[in-house]
């Protein structure tokens, strides 16, 4: 079978689009007689070059999201591939339905539920999201995958969650702060972040971040400045940094998953508006607290949320229980198995 997968990734839309469909291709590129071609951006192939040896073909596209998708239909009538895979926000049904004639089958992953799809089958993750809410917005015939039971996560997080999860009393009892705002920074927050971090708390601060965000360089300067600092760009172990954390201090999307398989409390950032919803969601089931970064925010307002979430053990402890219930880690497997049908 001969799949095609489009996720791109930039210092815009971040890596999470990348990130998780390098989970569902590898386990895809374990099947026999499965053929993966992988297109991205330069940033995205980098980010699929952490992931391990997988023989996935890199179709590199435009650093322009438009750009990159309208080149697609051009490739996709050359290799004629068995199922496509997009995932991405810029396309809607009209855009899709004009690739269906160059594949067997076309897969659509959203997130947002905002906009009508022309799909064989639509994916969305979210533990907020049921079926219901694509109702009028896919054909009456397009298989849904709608849930958490479709979370896609990468290896190292299942095999921490079945191996060396922490309970709430154990995690309360380590000292490091995680910290990261996923594989992006649109709006430039991070290092005045990581500054409230260090006036909120006298934890340790692990940061996470990607080396191709704008204030690198500045980030670089400060963790030179504070021994508390471990800085890392572009880890390969963010399981593992993460699992070695008291909490999170951290943004929406696909890191969201990743810290609720381990059981990771959060303060959870809200740093773009498709993240809004979603992290709203989980507040109210009890799973993470909410900080805003959209629209301006001020270091006095953090630190003082940082502070009260910080002496909370008990706050901590049930978000712990409550977000390690939401995801079992077996997203990527039945994915797969459904996708190979």
């Amino acid at each position: 079978m001969r799949v095609l997968i489009s996720a791109l990734a930039s210092t815009v839309i971040g890596t999470g689009h990348t990130r998780r469909m390098a989970v569902l291709a590898k386990e895809l590129a374990g099947q026999n007689g499965v053929r993966i071609t992988f297109h991205t951006t330069a940033l995205g192939r980098r980010i699929l070059r952490t992931v391990g040896d997988d023989p996935f073909h890199i179709l590199l596209a435009s650093d322009d999201p438009e750009t990159a998708m309208a080149k697609l239909g051009g490739t996709l009538a050359k290799m004629r591939p068995d199922l496509v895979i997009l995932d991405n926000y810029f396309w809607n049904s009209e855009q899709e339905a004009a690739l269906k004639p160059f594949c067997e089958r076309l897969c659509v992953v959203d997130d947002l539920a905002d906009r009508s799809h022309s799909a064989d089958i639509l994916i969305d993750q979210n533990p907020n999201r049921q079926s219901e809410d694509y109702r009028g917005l896919v054909p009456e015939q397009t298989l849904l995958l709608v849930g958490a039971q479709y979370c896609l996560l990468a290896k190292p997080f299942r095999t921490l969650r079945s191996r060396a999860f922490r309970a709430p009393a154990e995690r309360n009892a380590l000292r490091p702060v995680f910290v990261s705002l996923g594989g992006g920074d649109p709006n430039r927050d991070i290092v005045l972040l990581v500054r409230s971090v260090l006036a909120g708390t006298n934890r340790p601060v692990c940061v996470v971040t990607g080396s191709h965000i704008d204030d690198a360089a500045s980030l670089t300067e400060l963790a030179t400045k504070e021994p508390r600092i471990e800085l890392t760009f572009d880890s390969t172990n963010v399981a593992q940094q993460m699992n070695n954390a008291a909490y999170a201090v951290a943004s929406g999307g696909t890191m969201t998953w990743e810290r609720a398989i381990l059981g990771l409390p959060s303060l959870s950032l809200i740093a773009v508006d498709n993240q809004y919803e979603a992290t709203k969601w989980l507040e109210a089931q009890g799973a993470h607290s909410v900080f805003d970064l959209r629209h301006g925010w001020s270091e006095e307002d953090f630190v003082n949320a940082l502070q009260t979430y910080d002496r909370d053990d008990a706050l901590r402890a049930r978000q712990s229980i409550a977000s390690a219930a939401l995801i079992d880690g077996k997203g990527a497997d039945r994915l797969a198995t459904t996708l190979l049908k």
